[in-house]
């Protein structure tokens, strides 16, 4: 199966790290990885000071998962301004078909919570998006820590540019390093 696993840890207060560090290894998700190595384009910028650093663009798609510590390089994050959107553009290099979409992100405590949503679009010029889906395909609560793998699959997606529209639930987003397409 081919797929887009993105890595996202959206939070919305700090106070989770310590617990993200007594979490197992995450694996990655089977199939290809379309995005594995590739540059991630995001609009806005990743400011959040304690973790931006130069490797943002790649971090995405490095395939290691640290866990979304916040606090630590290789996590990718936001802090929400006027913006209640994040994209996180892909360009694959050349149109393949798109099967599943898998989607990590944390949530427990001192605010933090899951995004509202987290939509995929496919393109094969970059110009004009189609949507795929909304990774965001159960329910789950969200009164203690979390870390869980949202999965949208059988998707009949094509295209060379993938986006993934991160939709704001608070005042925090993070991404970490395990982006699959």
């Amino acid at each position: 199966m081919r797929c887009i696993s993105l890595a996202l840890c959206v939070m919305f207060a700090a106070g989770i790290a310590a617990n993200a560090q007594d979490e197992p290894v995450r694996q990655p998700t089977e199939g290809v990885n379309l995005a594995a190595g590739l540059e991630c384009v995001y609009d806005p910028t990743p400011k959040y000071r304690y973790s931006t650093d130069e490797d943002d663009p790649f971090q995405l798609t490095d395939g290691l998962y640290n866990g979304c510590v916040w606090t630590e390089p290789g996590t990718v994050g936001w802090q929400m301004h006027r913006e209640r959107v994040i994209l996180v553009d892909i360009d694959l290099g050349e149109a393949a078909p798109i099967g599943a979409i898998t989607f990590d992100t944390v949530t427990g405590g001192a605010q933090v919570t899951f995004p509202a949503s987290a939509l995929a679009f496919v393109s094969e010029d970059g110009q004009s998006y189609r949507y795929m889906g909304d990774v965001f395909t159960e329910s789950l609560p969200q009164d203690k820590h979390l870390n869980h793998r949202f999965v949208v699959d059988d998707l009949k997606g094509w295209g060379r540019y993938v986006r993934i529209a991160i939709i704001f639930g608070g005042f925090f987003s993070f991404c970490d390093r395990s982006l699959r397409v």
